[in-house]
C-alpha cells in the first residue's frame, strides 16, 4: 500500500522552470554570450552546480567568476510572488494526503535555503514531514541518495512511495530509488516520460492514482 509521497519542487510545486531559463538568458545576454535554448532546457532537474558545468560547456569557456551573483540579479528568489506559478491543484492533492495521514517530503536539487523560500511563501512547510536538499549529499539528482536518505527519515520502503517528477533526470533518481514514479507533464518543455509508472497532466490525477 502507498503511503507516502516524495514531491521534486521546481515543476512540481511552483513552475519554477519558465523562471529560471528567462535568468539564464537574461545573464548569459548581459556578458554577449549566445546560448543554445535545447541546452539550457536540458538543465532541467540538474543541481545549480551541474547546470553552470553545463553552461561553460555551451559558451565553451569558463563561467565569469560573478555569473551566479549576476543570474540571481534577475528574478531574485525571494521576490518572485511564487503564489502566481504554484501548479493546479496542488491545494487539493496535498490537503487530501494530510487529512489522510500520508507521508510527505520535498526532495529538490535546488539548495536548502531556496526550497525554504518557497514552501514559506506559499505557507506549505507544515504539510511535508521531511524536506531535503540534494546538495545536502555526496551526490545529487540524478543519483537517489536525496530520495533514499527522505525515506529512511520517513521509515518508509521503497515500495510504499510514490515519487512525483517533471524531469528525466528526477524520474531517474525515483526510479533507482525504487519507488512509484509519476511523470508530470509541462508545456514548457518535452521529457522522455516512457520509464515512469505513471504519467500525469495535473496533480489532481495523483488522487486517482492512490485510489487504484
Amino acid at each position: 500500500m502507498k503511503n507516502t509521497i516524495l514531491f521534486d519542487m521546481d515543476g512540481v510545486i511552483v513552475d519554477t522552470e519558465p523562471l529560471a531559463i528567462k535568468r539564464s538568458i537574461k545573464a548569459l545576454e548581459s556578458y554577449g554570450f549566445n546560448y543554445d535554448l535545447d541546452i539550457l532546457k536540458s538543465c532541467i532537474g540538474t543541481s545549480f552546480a551541474r547546470t553552470f558545468e553545463i553552461l561553460a560547456e555551451m559558451i565553451n569557456q569558463p563561467l565569469p567568476e560573478d555569473y551566479e551573483e549576476t543570474e540571481n540579479s534577475f528574478y531574485p528568489p525571494h521576490l518572485v510572488d511564487y503564489k502566481t506559478i504554484k501548479l493546479n491543484n496542488l491545494d487539493l492533492l496535498l490537503d487530501y494526503l494530510k487529512i489522510n495521514n500520508y507521508k510527505t517530503a520535498i526532495c529538490s536539487s535546488s539548495p536548502i535555503e531556496r526550497i525554504h523560500i518557497i514552501l514559506e511563501s506559499l505557507g506549505l512547510s507544515d504539510y511535508f514531514d521531511v524536506i531535503l536538499s540534494g546538495e545536502q549529499f555526496t551526490h545529487n539528482k540524478p543519483h537517489p541518495e536525496v530520495y533514499i536518505n527522505a525515506m529512511k527519515q520517513l521509515n518508509a520502503d521503497p515500495s510504499e512511495c510514490i515519487i512525483i517528477e517533471d524531469s528525466e533526470i528526477g524520474l531517474q533518481a525515483g526510479n533507482d530509488a525504487g519507488a512509484t514514479t509519476i511523470a508530470l507533464l509541462n508545456d514548457f518543455y518535452e521529457i522522455d516520460s516512457s520509464k515512469a509508472d505513471f504519467i500525469i497532466n495535473d496533480l489532481k490525477e495523483v488522487l486517482d492514482i492512490l485510489d487504484k
